[in-house]
């Protein structure tokens, strides 16, 4: 909400985060404001929509005008690096002044899933975290939750094929139910285990936030499209030809 006596220097203030939202803010899609709101009652803060009263009634406020901005960044963790850059807490510090009331940072619940491991270390119930868990946490968690699901698989499958009479049958269907059986036990059953034993260690800080590699991939993972696209052709390709090696 901006101090009516202050719309000069706040329009100003506007061109030079439009300029360093553009030059350093890493994935940023879109950026809109709305129109200018001097009927702060009837604007819903939650859905983001203003509700004008139709009855031809007018309200006047002296706290100033409410001035609403939308960011649409490509992932979490872009939006996550331009809200935590120097750059933008130094202008925010120059916005302060021209304030009739503190800022409102809102940020819409539907996001993009940044990939399936790291969305189960989010325990059941909680909300989701501003910081996702570090990946390289996630790493160790789910190595320990595959490891001790495929130790159970191992010892304990062989014996229900034979009762299923699925000791003879085709070795991808096989592969297919041990599969099945390790997904569902690691998503149900150890991921949940390791979380509550885990919690503190794997929840992220607010101060824990890195710029340098390789601590940030490590941290955040690969964030290049590029990247991840070589990384799955090599490996689905290493497959491709392994297996027409071997037909």
């Amino acid at each position: 909400r901006i101090n009516p006596s202050k719309l000069k220097e706040y329009n100003l203030w506007t061109h030079k985060i439009d300029k360093a939202s553009a030059k350093y803010a890493r994935g940023l899609i879109d950026s809109r404001k709305s129109a200018v709101l001097s009927i702060a009652d009837t604007f819903d803060e939650e859905r983001g929509e203003s509700n004008q009263v139709t009855d031809g009634t007018t309200t006047s406020r002296s706290d100033g005008l409410l001035h609403i901005v939308y960011l649409t960044f490509e992932s979490v963790d872009r939006l996550n690096d331009w809200m935590s850059s120097s750059r933008r807490r130094r202008l925010i510090e120059e916005l302060k002044p021209l304030l009739a009331e503190p800022d409102v940072v809102q940020i819409q619940k539907s996001r993009m899933l940044p990939d399936a491991f790291t969305d189960l270390l989010v325990r059941q119930g909680d909300c989701v975290p501003n910081l996702q868990p570090k990946k390289w946490k996630v790493f160790w968690l789910t190595l320990l939750g595959l490891f001790f699901t495929t130790m159970w698989i191992g010892a304990v499958l062989p014996y229900y094929f034979d009762v299923w009479k699925l000791d003879s049958a085709h070795q991808r269907l096989q592969g297919f139910v041990s599969v099945a059986f390790s997904t569902f036990l690691n998503s149900y059953v150890m991921t949940p285990l390791l979380l509550f034993l885990f919690d503190n260690w794997i929840r992220r800080k607010e101060n824990e936030i890195y710029t340098r590699e390789p601590w940030r991939t490590l941290s955040d993972g690969i964030t290049h499209i590029w990247i991840k696209a070589l990384i799955s052709i090599m490996m689905y390709g290493g497959f491709v030809i392994a297996w027409i090696v071997n037909n």
